[in-house]
């Protein structure tokens, strides 16, 4: 049965609702059941296609994360990065912060803080959860 620790989510909501650490824990620890919810979820809302495929990537060749990666691939990794992306840039807008600030808040420079939010370059999971939660 899955669980989640240190993360505030209940693993019987919507996976589309969980947090991203709840998310890589769902495809790292899930079984069967788990990942048919994931796919239901992800067959209804492209975004959350996409964030369960970066935690896939976050996983690498973890087994569950080949799994729920073979069910999901229909999104190609450019899509998915634009769609992270287009998340990322409207949370600095919701912030009320220059980028310059975030940036700072972050430890990063403004330059690379905008290839994160053009979709160049995607950010480390702790660094992408950061700039979504603020």
């Amino acid at each position: 049965m899955l669980s989640f620790r240190n993360v505030d989510a209940d693993p019987a909501d919507d996976p589309a609702t969980w947090p991203f650490d709840a998310k890589i824990t769902a495809v790292e620890r899930g079984d069967l059941d788990d990942y048919r919810r994931i796919k239901a979820a992800c067959d209804r809302d492209p975004e959350t296609r996409a964030a369960f495929l970066d935690a896939c990537d976050v996983l690498g060749d973890d087994p569950g994360a080949a799994l729920v990666r073979l069910w999901l691939e229909g999104l190609p990794r450019e899509e998915r990065a634009m769609l992270a992306a287009r998340r990322m840039r409207a949370a600095v807008e919701r912030s009320g912060l220059s980028r310059a600030q975030v940036a700072s808040r972050l430890g990063t420079s403004t330059s690379r803080l905008s290839t994160y939010l053009s979709g160049k370059v995607v950010p480390r999971a702790d660094l992408y959860e950061s700039i979504l939660a603020l």
